[in-house]
């Protein structure tokens, strides 16, 4: 089903900033959302979370999956496989938790295939609808089986 809400340019800019100068340009996160007038996908502005510095950036990440807002984040993630290489990737959250208005979670749902259709360099995706869908050891598995650490941290 699609829902006729389109991806508006800045997303797009954003994403290939971000893809193209990866943790260079000091974002690790982008953060998605419905725009006020349900038209477009939109960068969601209230979180500025390019500018928070954090030591461990998974903990920042799961502090920007708020209970009450359906969201997609772009999470460019760093971990170490077990031969010591440290690799970055991005990763495609679809976050719709229980709290969110089901309006808000049906519009961002029907507008997923169209977003991963745009945004390519994703390594992988998750659907989260709650933290406890969510951990280290997850996320390592999603990026494959010879991930040890996660943005610096053990799993």
């Amino acid at each position: 089903m699609d829902s006729g809400i389109l991806i508006h340019d800045s997303v797009l800019n954003t994403f290939s900033e971000m893809k193209l100068l990866s943790t260079k340009s000091g974002r690790k996160f982008l953060r998605l959302c419905i725009s006020e007038d349900g038209k477009f996908i939109v960068e969601d502005l209230q979180f500025d979370i390019q500018q928070e510095k954090c030591d461990d950036d998974y903990l920042n990440f799961l502090k920007h999956l708020r209970s009450d807002t359906a969201c997609v984040l772009i999470y460019d993630v760093s971990y170490e496989t077990k031969n010591s290489l440290i690799k970055e990737d991005l990763v495609f959250v679809q976050w719709c938790p229980v709290n969110a208005p089901g309006k808000q979670k049906i519009q961002l749902t029907t507008t997923i295939r169209l977003l991963k259709e745009k945004l390519n360099g994703i390594k992988t995706s998750l659907q989260l609808n709650g933290l406890d869908d969510i951990s280290r050891v997850i996320l390592a598995e999603k990026l494959g089986p010879d991930v040890v650490k996660i943005e610096g941290v053990a799993v």
